[in-house]
């Protein structure tokens, strides 16, 4: 069995604490994505997979196999680091096969692994090539098969693709993933990079400063974030500064900037202090007058910015931030300085609180 299983998981490193009291289960088989920005456990809890080192507190298991002492060599562990670590000394079917070797594996199974490896990796005929002759993507891609050439228990990748370029990067996801997929392994991911989680994961486990945030997979983060912080991490999103006034049949009834608005009711949307109205930038629209069952805020534009597919415009509306809305650039008529109206469906809103 591949399942990963963190209970109760504690790690200090003296007074600092890099991760707060953690429960984790990855499913055997499933692509799961620790996600969240620097210093926030993420990789703390990756190495405590590996066993690179130890948990203050808490017990991990492997399967049904309790491995928090267990050393790294004992665990089963395929590791794909950031610089892909290869031995550039040896050629690429010595590297990938170097597990193999140290595992007593004979000549002629290390041979026919590693074909099949590179066939899988859609790297045919590189055996004797070393890695100084592959680019940073076709390298990526034998550190992968390096890492499983001996099918260990669970893949653990460090951000193996913060070194590439953004259109190498988008295809390596492609890739690693039908490699994942292909092979059926459970993979543990560490990223900060949320458009690389949200298009590879089964699951995201969004962290910040040694806690989960929210779990869940890319469409149910993006759409119904608990906190402001998974809110803002995952994808643009406006904030809007709200007190609650009331209800209204299946509404709550806040005011911002001025103007009554409507938003779902939820628990968040009960509190009596100051709160703030979230709507994403693509679920906004320009409008020339108000509608029936739509929130209408007035403002002034303030910039656009032309991003190809997408015109960003920024309106002003007495906020601490001006709003945000992406619209293909056909339909934008309006100019800097003008004076106009942005409008929402009370369904593409959110209260959040914290």
């Amino acid at each position: 069995m591949s399942r990963v299983n963190l209970e109760r998981v504690v790690k200090h490193y003296g007074s600092v604490v890099a991760l707060q009291e953690m429960d984790l289960e990855i499913q055997e088989g499933e692509f799961l994505t620790l996600l969240g920005p620097s210093g926030c456990g993420k990789t703390t809890t990756l190495r405590l997979v590996a066993g690179f080192i130890e948990p203050t507190q808490g017990t991990i298991y492997l399967g049904n196999d309790d491995v928090t002492y267990v050393p790294p060599q004992k665990r089963e562990i395929g590791m794909v680091f950031q610089d892909y670590a290869l031995f550039p000394h040896m050629t690429i079917a010595d590297n990938i096969g170097f597990g193999l070797k140290e595992r007593g594996a004979g000549k002629e199974e290390m041979r026919n692994r590693v074909g099949e490896l590179l066939d899988l990796i859609h790297l045919p005929g590189v055996e004797d090539r070393y890695p100084a002759e592959l680019s940073g993507g076709q390298a990526q891609r034998v550190a992968v098969a390096r890492a499983v050439a001996y099918a260990p228990r669970v893949l653990l990748m460090d951000e193996p693709l913060g070194a590439l370029d953004l259109k190498l990067r988008e295809a390596m996801q492609i890739e690693l993933r039908r490699i994942q997929q292909e092979l059926k392994i459970t993979t543990v991911y560490v990223t900060h990079d949320q458009g690389e989680a949200m298009n590879m994961s089964d699951r995201i486990v969004v962290m910040n400063l040694g806690l989960i945030e929210q779990t869940g997979n890319a469409e149910d983060i993006y759409n119904n974030p608990r906190t402001k912080f998974v809110a803002d991490f995952i994808g643009s999103i406006n904030f809007l500064p709200a007190m609650i006034v009331g209800d209204e049949g299946e509404w709550t009834v806040a005011e911002t900037v001025g103007t009554k608005v409507k938003v779902p009711k939820s628990d968040a949307s009960s509190s009596s202090g100051e709160v703030a109205i979230a709507v994403r930038p693509e679920r906004l629209e320009l409008i020339a007058n108000g509608g029936d069952g739509i929130n209408v805020v007035p403002g002034t534009v303030s910039n656009k910015i032309f991003n190809g597919n997408l015109m960003r415009v920024f309106v002003d509306v007495g906020a601490d931030e001006p709003v945000v809305i992406e619209l293909p650039p056909a339909e934008v008529h309006s100019e800097t300085g003008d004076s106009v109206n942005i409008g929402w469906a009370p369904q593409n809103g959110q209260v959040l609180t914290e």
